[in-house]
């Protein structure tokens, strides 16, 4: 059955048919047009792109022109803005479900000596030229300007700020907005529009159909035939189908348990990124650090920098810091969603990710400070210990001897 264009074809190396041009790096253009069209590349043309991604007739009738166009965007630089020379595959990579795992990058800097447009000093490195969070922990530098009620006080006068994280994969993103992992894009055009300006460092403003084009292109990427047809089901209205395959006895005694203790608090709802314990689309996990000492989390607290954060509320006092409950700096390595919202009931929290296609997007969370699934559910067992313990109501308890089942599912998914 025809389904959709990408699927499991563009997963790896062998979907860059023309050249592994997008794994390597994008090639520089410069067209001296204004940008509201896409312009001839030179670089790839549509049997080439086509071989890769599959043929016209499996596109979505209406348009699958856009979406070829936004392909060759996604692979190579944006024509006319003069950037820096990366495309959006330069980071989203395809060997990595359209993240940035640290293998890929440790491998491509070795590979190119740290001459790949990854390896730009504006985000990749740790300063002096340095480039070990992305070469082992799959790392950027995100800078964010604070608002206007928060400060640092270890520099009051800073009016922004610069925290790591990692590259959120691209698979079912037509599903997830809003987009980045504090949720501050609201669609797939203005969060590649601030990526262009933030890691592309473009020079002139690309037209308006170039981004609704690359747009395109990302809804047509799924990790699986089940996840096309819930979007195309949720694009009319219906009934999403169940998009799991089908499972055996082991795997559907792992789905049982993460629909009653995962989707039951957070991953809830067709996209699995609704939230039903209260607190909102996005969640504190207890990751970023440091973490509440009661109870040890289930991989190393992180070593990233930790800043200390004073949040100033209407009245101009000093919000209580939801570590300590007292009025006073509080420190994080990345205080999320508050360095967006200015709330202090947002800090450490992030957006919620969906989980399908988990298996491929290793490491996990927003610094990747898991590296397996095994160690994601290490962490939740410990934090939903540390939850029932502090008094959360309606809270399950994720014991060692549900992973096997647990972790059969998550695989599947």
């Amino acid at each position: 059955m025809k389904t959709t264009t990408l699927v499991w074809s563009i997963l790896g190396a062998a979907a860059l048919a023309w050249g592994g041009v997008g794994c390597a790096g994008a090639e520089s253009r410069d067209d001296s047009g204004s940008g509201d069209t896409a312009g001839e590349t030179g670089e790839m043309s549509e049997e080439a792109l086509t071989q890769a991604v599959g043929s016209a007739a499996f596109l979505p009738k209406g348009n699958a022109r856009s979406i070829l166009r936004g392909a060759a965007l996604f692979f190579f630089e944006f024509p006319g803005v003069k950037g820096n020379g990366r495309a959006c595959a330069t980071c989203h990579r395809p060997e990595d479900a359209f993240g940035l795992s640290p293998a890929s990058a440790e491998a491509l800097y070795r590979k190119t000596n740290g001459r790949d447009p990854l390896f730009k000093p504006i985000d990749a490195d740790d300063g002096k030229n340095d480039y070990t969070s992305l070469r082992t922990k799959g790392l950027i530098r995100v800078t964010l300007k604070l608002p206007p009620n928060v400060h640092l006080a270890d520099d009051p006068a800073a009016t922004s700020v610069t925290v790591l994280r990692g590259v959120p994969p691209v698979l079912n993103i037509g599903l997830t907005a809003p987009y980045q992992q504090d949720g501050r894009q609201p669609n797939l055009e203005s969060q590649a529009l601030g990526a262009l300006h933030d890691h592309s460092q473009i020079q002139r403003e690309p037209g308006a159909r170039l981004l609704s084009d690359v747009a395109e292109f990302q809804k047509v990427l799924f990790s699986s035939p089940g996840m096309y047809l819930v979007a195309r089901a949720l694009e009319k209205g219906e009934t999403p189908p169940d998009p799991d395959p089908p499972l055996n006895a082991l795997e559907q005694e792992g789905k049982t348990l993460f629909t009653n203790k995962c989707s039951s608090l957070c991953h809830s709802g067709a996209t699995g990124t609704g939230s039903n314990i209260g607190f909102g689309q996005a969640q504190n996990l207890f990751v970023s650090g440091p973490r509440p000492p009661e109870v040890p989390f289930g991989f190393k607290p992180s070593t990233l920098p930790v800043r200390p954060y004073i949040f100033t509320l209407p009245d101009g006092s000093i919000a209580p810091c939801p570590l300590t409950q007292k009025k006073e700096p509080c420190p994080s390595t990345d205080p999320g969603v508050a360095l967006i919202s200015g709330k202090i009931e947002d800090f450490n929290s992030f957006d919620i990710p969906q989980l399908r296609g988990l298996r491929f997007t290793a490491p996990y969370f927003h610094d990747n400070s898991a590296a397996t699934l095994e160690e994601m559910l290490q962490h939740y067992t410990a934090l939903m210990e540390f939850l029932n313990a502090v008094g959360a109501p309606g809270i399950p308890h994720l014991p060692p001897s549900d992973y096997p089942a647990m972790l059969a599912y998550l695989k599947k998914m």
